[in-house]
């Protein structure tokens, strides 16, 4: 008979917003790799699309052999009080005493779970964030006796403030205390979230999607035929004005077309943000916007596009642009420019790859020339890595070693 995986989380591929694209991937990559290894995979995940309409959740069986459950948010979870001094007690409340206000989708889950086509599950993995998801893992893996997974995709404090940290920390220490297993994606997260709750934390990084045929026709896609002649780079999703620096990136291109008439264009896939930052800093004229692209318009652009780009978070965060993992499964040179090198130093060690000085003008203005003249070496490509990668080939052997 084959076993049960009950998964909880706020966002889904496909069925996201905007804001959680690879939150949402990594969640379709575990359920997916239990399903085809047998086991029968039910995901609950939040409404975003208003799927279920006027009924209390919509139900739908996935390709991958995934059982989908879509459950409509509360409205009451954007009912913010007009008075400030009543809003900063409302949030107080909530992370104190139920983690976030993710907690009434949880009770909405809770109140139409019985009428849910949902078997008792041999296991339950809950992703964080928001809080909802982890305080249904809780609550499930004690009715149903079963174990329990809580994947955490950003540090156990994400969205609190300063002042509300140690309630937060109290709660998530409370509510983790219960599973399995606790994993993070980042070493450095799992070091730090393990000390603030007292356990240890696995790190396990986001995984690696299986490689894409890139189209190999020889015409530009339509923005880029004006910039046959152009060094052309491709940058999908968001950037963080706070914790990504593209600054040292435009004195690299600005120098590299003075001095070496390189003239490069930055293809940008991403929201209106991002073209705000890129532009701020690069200047309208080096930016050609894309908006969102679908997935097969996207490979088109990044096949006719000489290399990726990455700008890695400032030394104030330990993270990694996730857009790092979708981009190795493109198989194209990836360019790491930046202020510093950040968490991507634990990363390549753990790859076996060498560090790359992201923040050496010269460093990085060298890897542009050769790059230009087809000599992509120094820019990062999956092939040069020797050492411990997460790949959709052995993701399941990871998590399912976890509940054993």
């Amino acid at each position: 008979m084959p076993k049960r995986l009950l998964v909880f989380a706020w966002e889904y591929r496909n069925y996201h917003s905007a804001q959680g694209a690879a939150l949402a991937r990594r969640i379709t990559q575990v359920s997916e790799a239990f399903a085809a290894n047998g086991w029968l995979v039910t995901v609950i995940h939040a409404d975003h699309r208003n799927e279920s309409g006027v009924t209390p959740f919509f139900v739908a069986k996935e390709r991958s052999g995934v059982t989908r459950i879509s459950v409509k948010p509360s409205s009451q979870i954007d009912a913010f009080p007009a008075n400030a001094l009543l809003r900063k007690l409302q949030t107080s409340y909530y992370i104190s005493f139920r983690g976030d206000r993710s907690a009434l989708w949880a009770d909405d889950v809770i109140q139409k779970f019985a009428a849910m086509p949902v078997e008792k599950p041999d296991a339950i993995v809950a992703f964080f964030t928001p809080r909802g998801p982890l305080i249904l893992g809780e609550h499930y893996a004690a009715k149903f006796g079963v174990p329990w997974i809580a994947d955490l995709q950003d540090p156990i404090w994400e969205g609190v403030s300063a002042s509300l940290e140690k309630m937060c920390i109290h709660w998530m220490r409370r509510n983790l205390k219960s599973a399995k297993s606790v994993v993070q994606v980042s070493p450095e997260w799992a070091i730090s979230d393990g000390a603030a709750i007292g356990r240890s934390i696995k790190s396990i990084r986001h995984i690696i999607p299986s490689p894409v045929t890139l189209p190999t026709t020889s015409s530009l896609p339509d923005k880029m035929k004006p910039f046959a002649d152009c060094f052309r780079i491709f940058y999908g999703g968001s950037i963080s004005a706070v914790w990504q620096s593209p600054q040292l990136l435009a004195k690299v291109l600005d120098e590299a077309e003075t001095l070496q008439q390189i003239k490069a264009k930055v293809f940008l896939a991403g929201n209106e943000n991002s073209l705000r930052v890129f532009t701020e800093v690069l200047g309208a004229d080096r930016i050609v916007y894309l908006g969102w692209l679908d997935n097969v318009t996207m490979a088109e652009y990044i096949a006719a596009s000489q290399c990726l780009l990455v700008v890695p978070c400032n030394n104030g965060r330990d993270a990694i642009p996730s857009k790092i993992f979708e981009y190795l499964s493109f198989q194209k040179p990836i360019w790491i420019a930046g202020a510093h090198l950040g968490s991507f130093s634990s990363l390549f060690k753990e790859w076996g790859y060498p560090d790359i000085p992201t923040g050496d003008f010269a460093f990085q203005f060298d890897l542009l020339a050769r790059a230009a003249k087809g000599d992509f070496s120094g820019m990062l490509r999956l092939e040069d890595c020797v050492g411990k990668v997460v790949t959709e080939d052995n993701v399941y052997a990871i998590y399912s070693d976890l509940l054993a």
